[in-house]
């Protein structure tokens, strides 16, 4: 599969949530790989269960796609434990595997916590940091710390961290102490173009994995109106979630859609009186939020992506992605003209 930097397109990879059967993520990554996937992304969702079963079982089964997790978080496992996790993942995948961090700020209330993001970020990559590429950790944080502790095992400096950021203090840290910016599905393209601008500003040369649900099938409409179910129950679950106290994040999924405020707002409210989603959501709302259509539509769409600073497009497979719908989305990508072939 061409690389993104040959051409105009983002690499490719996949994302699964943390819900998905470990049946069909063991041989939707198998198919990825002989397709020349770059990577699998597994997402754990808070206090839902592990994935680092499933990641172990991927592991075993492949041999040259790169595994990571989008996101552990500080409250989930201490970082001390995220980078005994990652230490071991990447001993079974032989040197494959990436680690992604993010705050857990959604997740903080229920510990008591009342540290900001950026004070725990900060502490927790440090700790991280250190659990992977030293013998012994002594960091005496803010708002996490470890103090006096000696790591077993032999340091592990190759394996990328990854920071899960949005709004604009996280995006600056995550390219700061980051090998990568992790951006959330549900995130347009503005927004992420404002992102990378802004992670530049700390640092020039990063990685960005964004996640997006994708829906690919010869009949681009029906891809379409699966990526807006999709969407919609998406959206609906992370504006009534999240309005009250996380602006940041809700100003990312809503200011940066192209889509007027007001428009946005009533659609929420025909999807909370139990309108479907594939009737209320127009192709604004898919194209902001989702790769959709046909194989050849959803290049097109990646294009996109890579030209707003996107270098790795996790696509989180919606409706009856399989196998098949990859290799046709594989095969259009590949057959894509570049710039200088236009």
């Amino acid at each position: 599969m061409r690389d993104a930097d040959s051409g105009e397109l983002p690499r490719l990879s996949l994302a699964f949530d943390g819900e998905t059967g470990v049946e069909r993520c063991v041989a939707m990554v198998l198919a990825a790989e002989r397709l020349g996937f770059s990577r699998v992304w597994f997402s754990e969702n808070p206090f839902g269960r592990s994935v680092v079963p499933t990641l172990a079982l991927c592991a075993q089964a492949t041999e040259r796609i790169g595994l990571g997790v989008g996101v552990f978080t500080p409250f989930s496992r201490h970082p001390l434990q995220i980078g005994a996790e990652a230490k071991a993942l990447d001993d079974l995948c032989g040197g494959r595997f990436a680690v992604g961090i993010g705050s857990g700020a959604t997740q903080a209330a229920h510990f008591g916590i009342e540290a900001r993001p950026t004070t725990i970020m900060r502490d927790a990559v440090a700790i991280l940091r250190a659990t992977l590429t030293e013998k012994g950790v002594d960091h005496h944080g803010a708002a996490l710390s470890a103090k006096g502790v000696i790591l077993s095992g032999e340091p592990r400096s190759a394996v990328p961290v990854y920071v899960a950021a949005m709004g604009p203090r996280a995006v600056q840290l995550a390219a700061e102490l980051g090998d990568g910016l992790l951006i959330s599905d549900m995130c347009p393209p503005n927004y992420t173009r404002w992102a990378v601008e802004l992670a530049a500003t700390r640092r020039t040369a990063f990685d960005v994995t964004q996640i997006i649900p994708c829906s690919v099938d010869p009949d681009g409409a029906s891809a379409r109106r699966v990526a807006a179910t999709d969407i919609g129950r998406t959206l609906l679950m992370l504006v009534d979630h999240l309005s009250g106290g996380f602006p940041a994040v809700i100003s990312a999924i809503r200011d940066y859609s192209g889509i007027p405020g007001r428009e946005f707002d009533a659609a929420m409210a025909q999807l909370r009186a139990g309108k479907p989603a594939a009737d209320v959501l127009d192709a604004r709302y898919v194209e902001a939020y989702a790769v959709a259509g046909t194989p050849e539509e959803c290049v097109e769409r990646l294009r996109v992506m890579r030209q707003s600073g996107v270098t790795e497009a996790a696509l989180l497979p919606v409706g009856p992605v399989g196998a098949d719908q990859l290799g046709l989305l594989a095969a259009a990508a590949e057959k894509a003209p570049t710039r200088k072939e236009r």
